[in-house]
């Protein structure tokens, strides 16, 4: 990918970004900023009039109810600032990345797609592992709404696809060296800092037995999600993550809960 394909496409995702954000700073009466933590709501049927209203053309409305649908994660009717910014700014890269204004991502333009959004260009082996990933009708090009459904989570419970804007995140902050994947080694780190707080009192020797619990916990995730066998997890993969957290999270608790209790 040239200085010059970056350049412009970069440019597009600004021009797009600020129009969409837009619509969320009328829905809600506010504006997001990206500094402050705290989230800031928009009424959905406000945001959804806003969006319909300024869309680019190619987008049909059928493909904003379905974003809506991903972005709401709650029956009160509301959009949160976080979610709606992570799921536009992937919408923003998609247009941007489109430069035939066809409304379809081939594989040529699913390179400079994954760049906008990671800052890194991705391996040609890579792009094909994506492309088969989010090609859900199998038709060797991506539409805009299997790409934000590849970025969505499973709902551990009904199965569900949903944006969730935490998995993500934490997702991209354990990926340390930006490989777009995670391997055994910051799967651990991700499963120590969940428990930090609530092992930090086991005395030397439950440590050792606790921190053997959460590597075999870590191997455990690992085999069940890894489903190409490369020994890491890409988004694809990890977006079960909490399927098999869920399952296991009980057995460490227990562990640390019999680790305070024989040390009374």
């Amino acid at each position: 990918m040239d200085y010059q394909t970056r350049e412009h496409a970069f440019s597009l995702y600004q021009k797009h970004l600020h129009k969409y954000l837009s619509c969320f700073n009328t829905a809600s009466g506010h504006c997001i900023n990206y500094e402050e933590e705290e989230e800031i709501f928009a009424d959905k049927d406000k945001l959804r009039d806003e969006l319909l209203a300024r869309k680019d053309s190619v987008i049909p409305d059928t493909e904003i109810e379905e974003i809506l649908s991903l972005m709401s994660t709650n029956s009160a009717n509301s959009i949160s600032s976080n979610t709606y910014l992570y799921i536009t700014k992937a919408m923003c890269s998609y247009l941007a990345t489109d430069l035939n204004g066809d409304h379809v991502i081939v594989p040529s333009e699913l390179n400079t797609l994954l760049w906008l959004t990671e800052g890194i260009e991705p391996t040609k082996e890579r792009v094909a592992r994506e492309l088969a990933a989010m090609d859900i009708n199998s038709d060797g090009s991506i539409s805009m709404v299997e790409w934000i459904k590849y970025l969505s989570s499973i709902d551990p419970v009904s199965g569900a696809s949903y944006f969730d804007h935490e998995l993500k995140v934490k997702f991209d902050y354990y990926d340390a060296d930006n490989s777009g994947s995670i391997s055994k080694y910051e799967l651990l780190n991700m499963l120590r800092d969940t428990f930090k707080e609530s092992s930090k009192e086991l005395e030397a020797g439950m440590k050792e037995i606790f921190d053997k619990c959460l590597n075999d916990m870590a191997n455990e995730i690992l085999k069940v999600l890894d489903k190409d066998g490369s020994e890491v997890l890409e988004w694809p993969e990890f977006k079960n993550y909490m399927i098999e957290f869920t399952k296991k999270q009980n057995e460490i608790v227990e562990v640390i809960r019999k680790a305070k209790a024989s040390s009374y």
